[in-house]
């Protein structure tokens, strides 16, 4: 039986900190969306192509794409077949490295790129928590509904997509639904993966935002890996988060790159 690693921040030199950050965000939705029937995950690869209405219902993600320039010709006409739109996320790690071109060539576009982001957990301090809130990390299928209904509204996404996301039993990843009073305020993911807890899916209703409630969807889970051992945090920010995660102590190591496919 091994025991468990537990690396901290200061045993990354700056380059294995960018591949750390990589690599645990393809890992962390290739676990989450493992239970679903169209994903393919061979040698690093995943793809998943549902025919949805919805870029995030078809994504191709990897820390290595094998015989790209025919693996991308194939991911997109098989989504000019369906008239569906898609993502290919590509980080600072993935190969070949001229993935980007490959990927303009069949029509992709680039929409975004979200800084990847790491913390040492030492750091933190626990959050203030508004009157009635609590977090409650979902142990069957029927509170995992209640997280996907919770997502979907936070994002804006439809069910569907939310419901993209398995039930997965493991202590390996931790879905979490926040609740204010009797009210559903928000949702958070912990995967623990490499020796390394990553935070994901974290939405907060429309509602209910600007009342440090996304803090804590960030914090908590955190402080739990804490406990357990865990040093290093990592997440992968959207625009609206950026300034809560610089204020709470991550910092950017670097950025993760996403093309689009049949977006208007």
């Amino acid at each position: 039986m091994t025991s468990q690693i537990f690396p901290k921040l200061s045993d990354y030199d700056p380059e294995e900190l960018v591949l750390m950050a990589d690599k645990h965000d393809d890992s962390a939705f290739a676990l989450a969306l493992s239970k679903h029937p169209a994903m393919k995950d061979v040698d690093e690869f995943c793809e998943i192509i549902t025919g949805i209405k919805d870029p995030f219902a078809n994504m191709a993600f990897g820390m290595h794409v094998p015989d790209a320039e025919n693996r991308v010709l194939a991911i997109t006409e098989q989504l000019k077949e369906l008239v569906c739109p898609g993502l290919f996320w590509v980080g600072p790690c993935t190969t070949p490295t001229n993935l980007d071109e490959i990927l303009v060539q069949n029509g992709w576009v680039h929409l975004a790129s979200p800084p990847a982001m790491v913390i040492d957990l030492e750091s933190l301090e626990a959050p203030q928590l508004l009157e009635g809130f609590q977090l409650c990390r979902v142990a069957n299928e029927g509170e995992l509904s209640v997280w996907h209904q919770a997502i979907a509204n936070g994002f804006g996404m439809s069910i569907e997509v939310a419901q993209m996301f398995g039930w997965n039993p493991s202590d390996q990843i931790r879905f979490y639904t926040a609740f204010l009073n009797e009210d559903v305020v928000g949702t958070t993911a912990l995967v623990l993966q490499d020796g390394v807890a990553g935070i994901y899916c974290l939405s907060t209703l429309p509602e209910f935002r600007a009342r440090g409630i996304g803090s804590a969807l960030t914090l908590l889970p955190l402080l739990e890996a804490r406990s357990e051992g865990y040093h290093v945090g990592t997440l992968q920010s959207s625009k609206m988060g950026l300034p809560v995660y610089l204020r709470l102590g991550f910092q950017e190591v670097c950025k993760l790159r996403m093309f689009s496919f049949g977006m208007p």
